[in-house]
């Protein structure tokens, strides 16, 4: 059996109204004030750290739902107060030089703070065609010392330090949480094949296949989910892993994956 996982971007994202604070000018640059924290559940592995101060903070969240390079990434500070939907936004790791986030979400917290949502990054620098190229390597993230973003004339620099020994924090949780699954990381790790869907993941939730109800209400939502196959393709299981929603997306969002998503593929 192998594992999938995915975000629906195309059909539900998050909307929020944001609440103005004092700019900030510039480019600044934040020392962390926070160790890294590392949260193991059953669903996901996130990693979290403050910089700044505790009146101006920016927190960092990078998020893995199983063994991969890529990671969600959250960062919520008021310093992220005048970033609006739709500009040109960039981020970058270290040194490397920054690549345009094709899809990112502005927003607020449950407190009213300024957040920016990604639903797909990586350490690895992008190839001509704008895709990570893997892997990363623990030589690489141990390189990896800031995490920087940008947009208008702001550039943020998040002081990190080297990335390696909490990358390696994440790794462990990652592979406690493939054997959350009933599997085993060393045989994940080693399968010569990789399921990849047979029809373009983009077609398994639509425009037109939104609640009827949460449209009405403006409801919106991101969800992160696992979908299971057997060894034939056929989904057998998807699970809501991360869900900025209520629980009828996450009910929904299942339902029409297992109706859509057709036989995997090897590759």
């Amino acid at each position: 059996m192998v594992h999938g996982k995915g975000s629906l971007r195309a059909a539900f994202f998050l909307s929020f109204v944001l609440t103005p604070v004092p700019a900030f000018a510039g480019e600044e640059q934040l020392a962390p004030f926070t160790p890294w924290h590392v949260e193991w559940t059953d669903k996901t592995c996130v990693m979290r750290r403050g910089f700044g101060d505790e009146k101006h903070f920016v927190v960092l969240q990078i998020e893995r739902f199983a063994p991969t390079d890529s990671f969600q990434l959250v960062v919520t500070g008021d310093r992220l107060t005048y970033l609006r939907q739709g500009w040109r936004f960039l981020v970058s790791y270290g040194d490397r030089a920054p690549g345009k986030v094709r899809y990112y979400q502005i927003g607020k917290t449950d407190k009213g703070v300024a957040s920016v949502f990604l639903s797909s990054s990586s350490l690895a620098p992008e190839d001509e065609h704008g895709e990570p190229s893997p892997p990363v390597t623990p030589e690489m993230e141990a390189a990896t010392k800031t995490v920087n973003l940008e947009w208008s004339d702001k550039r943020l620099v998040l002081k990190t330090g080297p990335l390696d020994k909490a990358f390696a924090a994440l790794r462990a949780c990652t592979d406690d949480l493939v054997k959350t699954w009933g599997l085993d990381p060393a045989v994940q790790q080693s399968l010569s094949r990789q399921a990849t869907p047979k029809n373009d993941p983009a077609f398994w939730a639509r425009p037109e296949d939104y609640p009827l109800d949460a449209l009405r209400r403006g409801e919106q939502a991101i969800v992160s989910f696992r979908l299971s196959v057997d060894v034939t393709g056929k989904p057998t299981a998807c699970d809501v892993q991360r869900s900025y929603s209520g629980k009828l997306f996450d009910t929904y969002t299942c339902d029409l994956l297992m109706k859509r998503a057709l036989r995997t593929r090897a590759r």
